[in-house]
């Protein structure tokens, strides 16, 4: 037995709010930087104007439909007069159904198991994540993290073939859109920087991450101008051991969208600090040349796959210098994620102030190139979490020891 075809109507309002669609997609596996799992659409029926809100949980939903609800009533001057979802928990509660009661908005709820009755917002959820995802895949190269980010441009800047050459900001508000302001996602951008010092670059770097629809939502790491999302690149100062380096490198990458198990880590890592308190950093009287060891974990991240660098500096035998951070490429080798790390490390290498490549600095003769084994390397510590024997080594041998 088998169901008989879905016969597609058209019967759409010509008024705006007459009726809005909406529906839920999630749960998607990667939070987003704001720690959301789900997103809400709400599209007009009229003017195919589509909003979207982002959501930690399913709870949620009410919440967000009751502020879209307020929001564009004020906006339009007109009510809502039909609500059309599918039977799902989040929109049939008791609460939810008396707020709309209320309100004097009727439901249109569509029976079970069948998503084509709610064609309008189901495509719109396929269109949102097709489009998030050639912006994240093909266009910026960004990380699945962003798709949040992703969703927001791609549904800012989508047409709609069903207006007759319109778009749903025309039709929403009676203005020929202007797209000038339009950038390529995940572009390279820089902002003028407002607090600086009298040498500071007045220019700071960042990455282009969509459009702020409304201009008082802020980022945590960026700003957000009129029209405009832009978000900072920090920068990432060593911390005070290089112990606890790989740790907080890879514990930042989540500082905005973190589960149970980054809070988790995070509390280990606090519990090493409490068993470890009593390490120094230790130097040696006896003079001895700069030493740097540099390596790096090829494809360690399995979301990305770019790989990990790490590389720490010894003067008279204690560190002076250590980082451990993602490489910003995707290496195709493990000898282009060594190569990497090391032209990233010549400006520690004396030269006359000018840059020049390894190779150059090596015919000066004031540098020489060894291999060190694996077993033998300092920083395996700064690239990879290690066996409990292994990082005591590398502890030892970086200089650190209890006073």
């Amino acid at each position: 037995m088998s169901r008989s075809p879905f016969r597609r109507r058209s019967n759409r309002l010509n008024k705006v709010l007459d009726l809005v669609h909406t529906d839920v997609c999630g749960p998607i596996r990667t939070h987003s930087l704001g720690g959301a799992k789900y997103f809400i659409e709400f599209i007009d029926d009229a003017s195919r104007w589509c909003e979207v809100r982002f959501l930690k949980s399913k709870a949620e939903v009410s919440k967000a439909t009751t502020e879209y609800i307020a929001l564009v009533e004020i906006q339009k001057g007109k009510k809502i007069k039909c609500f059309q979802s599918d039977n799902g928990a989040e929109y049939t509660g008791k609460e939810f159904n008396d707020y709309l009661k209320k309100r004097g908005i009727t439901r249109r709820l569509t029976a079970p198991y069948n998503p084509e009755q709610n064609g309008t917002a189901e495509r719109k959820n396929r269109t949102l994540l097709d489009s998030a995802k050639c912006l994240l895949q093909k266009e910026s190269n960004l990380r699945n993290s962003f798709w949040a980010e992703a969703v927001n441009t791609a549904n800012y800047r989508l047409p709609t073939k069903s207006l007759d050459g319109r778009t749903p900001y025309e039709v929403w508000t009676d203005k020929v859109p202007d797209i000038s302001h339009f950038s390529v996602f995940g572009a390279r951008v820089f902002h003028l920087d407002q607090e600086l010092e009298e040498f500071d670059s007045r220019g700071q770097e960042g990455i282009f991450l969509g459009y702020a629809v409304q201009s008082v939502s802020l980022r945590p790491t960026g700003w957000v101008e009129p029209g405009t999302k832009l978000i900072k690149k920090e920068r990432q100062t060593p911390p005070t051991r290089p112990d606890i380096s790989f740790a907080v490198s890879h514990l930042g990458q989540f500082n905005n969208c973190y589960g149970e198990e980054h809070w988790t880590a995070a509390k280990r890592v606090l519990l090493y600090l409490k068993g470890t308190a009593d390490l120094r950093l230790v130097y040696d009287p006896d003079s001895e040349p700069l030493t740097g060891f540099v390596d790096a974990d090829w494809g360690s991240c399995t979301e990305d796959r770019r790989s990990f660098t790490g590389y720490i500096f010894l003067l008279n035998g204690g560190p002076v210098s250590w980082d451990s951070r993602k490489q910003r490429t995707v290496a195709l080798s493990t000898t282009e994620a060594e190569l990497s790390c090391v032209l990233r490390q010549q400006r520690f290498i004396e030269t006359g102030g000018e840059p020049h490549i390894p190779r150059d600095v090596l015919r000066t003769k004031k540098v020489t190139l060894e291999h060190v084994p694996t077993d033998h390397h300092v920083t395996d510590f700064l690239t990879k979490g290690l066996p409990r024997m292994k990082h005591s080594w590398c502890v030892v041998s970086s200089g650190l020891s209890v006073m």
